[in-house]
């Protein structure tokens, strides 16, 4: 353990300042994985420069000896926090800008796709780049040289310059890992170092945490452990997900977003716990909720850890991780265990998060109670703390009082600055004016109106409601650019965009001011004008909320829902077909061989005149948007059902039913096969590897050799493109090639 924390303590097997929770949380998991025969589990809870408990239980999975507080788990995904936290820090030193394009930083880099100009440090940080998600040569087979640099064992120039975007670049947050490696790159090229080496220099040994790292290179002292009779595993995504460490230093890493202790400017921190992903679909909340690094802001309410709460997950092919920062309660939960048992490690790891808050609040009476009990209070420490006190609540009154002054001058100058002669354009710059209210409330019983029409004249349900031949569909009676669902207007019009644009101008940057007042700095007065200068422009250009981007407008559902959503729809690696009949929507998927097989966790929802449910809380919703219709569940957009697919081309029809295998041990994704194509134009292919079955893609357009992705809010996906040596014929995909057999 670090010798700079807090510790009063230690053994083995659990540790901390409170022994009491220690053991408390060894006792539960180890009872977990009695019953749950998980290889190794590793939890902790700490405050800022203290770790309150630590506790491990298992073996270490190569070996039968015991697992120990102190050895390597592989955090997965939770990288991303690091990597996040390095970009900020570099903002704070005015090395890169957030809104700055990535090819400033990284000029030799380029994709197959011209929009990727377009792409900010933001968009990679908040999943918004339209980066479409992983390298699958996740492991660490090359020779380490002496630098470990990320570009060099991942994602290559001549990987990137294969790839296209799934989506315009900012418009729609979906999970891309290939983003966050290129951020672990913009860090490289900034810095002149490896990552991982400027990583542990600038931030985590400062901070004390010692355990960091990635590879094969294990600090000093330090054993990784492993799922049961495996060998340890080894990442390259090194920004995405490559980070080992030991988990109670996992957790002091998340206090740092607490109290940076100078390492980070405080303001910097704050703004990666702020939600500002893309979206242009209204029920996409899960675009909506990214920050930078982060997930989401924790919403369970499962313990009470207040505003601003964040939360991340990871998980590798060994590992499951999570890492849960509550500034409002002061407190940083960390667990990451082997992925051999089938426990859902969120709800221990808030479990712990309850049991810590219960120890500190008794251990804040005991202290406050603690001069009574032995007959001597310290009143002149007392009468201190309590000057102090209010010394403090006076300072940070008038500070919020100013700031709510400088606030209201901001925006009274910036309204006075977009005021014009027009009427509409006065409107927009005003927002809410009595006005605005009372178009809207005409319009909107205007649209009412429509509706009880539309529902006494009787709801349309096609004539046949069996199922649908391959890319059938049933006759499309109300023309296009009717919403269906729900109706994501505003940023689609001209309007809708300049409200947007204003929007962004006039959004703060949640408590940063506060923060920056607060942070103590040791320094002249231009270094602190210049970071908050830095944090104003960050807040300048933070996303509006998501009825700002979407448009203040919701149109009543329209009631053909049997002749929208029935039919194909396609995800990254899924085709799934709909069918509606007496208002309840069934699924199948397609299989290999071109067999459908019905999807009963997507069966069996009922219209309710809103969404199709099932249950008390489950649901999928459809929004149009673009002449296209996107399908979504827990506020993820997981398919879509475009108005129109590209033809083929004259070379993908001549290779149906051919077949593609990899030499030697280079093909990740096994044989491939173009397995048909169907009546929307769209190609099947189907390869051997568990996470793409089934890749549905299309021609693209302007190169017939090539594919382009489908779905522009599913996570993951890949493309191919053919090419040919004399009379033999590649499908290629990455830096990847298969031979036609």
């Amino acid at each position: 353990m670090s010798d700079n924390r807090k510790t009063s303590w230690e053994n083995a097997r659990c540790s901390g300042s409170r022994p009491a929770l220690a053991q408390w949380m060894q006792e539960k998991l180890e009872s977990i994985l009695r019953e749950k025969g998980t290889t190794a589990v590793c939890a902790a809870a700490c405050v800022p420069g203290e770790l309150l408990a630590a506790a491990c239980a298992g073996t270490r999975g190569f070996e039968d000896s015991e697992a120990r507080v102190d050895d390597l788990y592989n955090i997965g995904s939770v990288s991303k926090v690091y990597v996040a936290a390095a970009i900020m820090k570099l903002v704070q030193e005015g090395k890169v800008s957030l809104d700055g394009p990535v090819v400033k930083y990284l000029p030799d880099w380029k994709l197959a796709d011209g929009r990727f100009r377009d792409i900010t440090l933001r968009m990679l940080l908040n999943h918004s780049s339209g980066i479409p998600g992983t390298n699958l040569h996740d492991h660490l087979v090359l020779e380490e040289g002496e630098e470990l640099f990320t570009g060099k064992y991942r994602n290559t120039q001549a990987y990137w310059q294969a790839m296209k975007l799934r989506a315009r670049p900012g418009s729609f947050s979906s999970y891309s890992n290939d983003g966050y490696d290129l951020l672990a790159e913009v860090v490289e090229a900034v810095t002149g170092e490896p990552y991982i080496r400027w990583l542990r220099e600038q931030i985590t040994l400062p901070a004390g945490l010692f355990s960091v790292g990635a590879g094969r290179r294990l600090a000093e002292g330090y054993v990784k452990v492993s799922c049961k009779g495996m060998e340890p595993e080894y990442y390259n995504c090194f920004g995405a997900g490559a980070i080992h460490t030991t988990v109670p230093e996992c957790a002091l890493f998340g206090s740092l977003f607490i109290d940076a202790r100078g390492i980070i400017g405080q303001a910097y921190l704050d703004e990666t716990r702020r939600p500002q992903g893309a979206t242009f679909l209204r029920e996409a909340y899960d675009a909506a909720n990214f920050c930078l690094g982060w997930d989401s802001r924790y919403t369970r309410n499962r313990i009470p850890l207040g505003e601003g709460a964040v939360i991340k997950d990871g998980g590798t092919e060994q590992f499951t991780s999570y890492l849960l920062v509550s500034p409002a309660r002061g407190l940083s939960l960390a667990v990451s265990a082997t992925d051999d048992g089938d426990v859902w490690w969120l709800e221990v790891l808030e479990d712990i998060g309850r049991e810590a808050l219960e120890v500190l609040g008794k251990g804040r009476k005991e202290e406050a109670g603690a001069g009574g009990r032995s007959g001597t209070p310290d009143r002149d420490g007392q009468e201190r703390a309590e000057g102090q006190t209010q010394e403090r609540k006076r300072i940070e009154a008038e500070k919020q009082a100013e700031e709510q002054t400088e606030e209201r001058k901001r925006i009274e100058t910036e309204k006075q600055a977009e005021e014009q002669p027009e009427e509409r354009k006065r409107i927009e710059a005003e927002g809410h004016t009595q006005e605005r209210k009372r178009i809207e409330a005409e319009k909107q019983a205007e649209e009412h109106l429509q509706e009880r029409k539309r529902i006494e004249a009787g709801i349309k349900t096609p004539e046949h409601c069996g199922e649908q031949g391959f890319g059938e569909q049933p006759g499309d009676e109300e023309g296009p650019g009717v919403s269906v669902c729900t109706m994501a207007k505003g940023a689609e019009t001209a309007e809708g965009a300049e409200r947007v644009e204003k929007a962004e101008g006039a959004k703060t940057l949640e408590g940063a001011g506060r923060a920056e007042e607060a942070e103590t700095l040791e320094g002249a007065e231009r270094a602190e004008e210049a970071e908050k200068s830095e944090v104003t422009r960050m807040s300048e250009t933070g996303k509006p909320d998501i009825t700002e981007m979407l448009g203040r407008e919701e149109k009543e559902p329209f009631q053909d829902i049997p002749g929208k959503c029935s039919g194909l729809a396609y995800g990254s690696c899924k085709v799934y077909r709909f069918t509606v009949c007496e208002n309840t929507l069934n699924t199948e998927t397609l299989e290999k061989g071109g067999i459908w097989k019905k999807d009963e966790e997507l069966s069996g929802f009922r219209w309710d005149g809103k969404f199709f449910a099932k249950g008390e809380y489950d649901r999928i919703a459809a929004e149009e948007y673009g002449g296209n219709l996107y399908f979504i569940r827990w506020g993820e957009a997981f398919c879509q059902k475009n108005s129109g697919y590209p033809s083929p081309g004259k070379l993908w029809p001549r290779l149906t039913g051919s077949c593609f295998a990899a030499e030697g041990e280079e093909g990740i994704l096994g044989r491939i096969c173009l397995e048909g194509i169907n009546e929307e134009n769209v190609l099947l292919f189907t390869t051997d590897h568990e996470e793409y079955p089934v890749v549905p893609l299309v021609c693209d357009p302007e190169k017939e050799n090539e594919t382009c992705l489908i779905s522009e809010t599913d996570r993951d996906g890949i493309v191919f493109r053919l090419e040919q040596e004399g009379e033999q014929v590649w499908l290629c995909t990455g830096t990847d090639r298969y031979r036609r057999v």
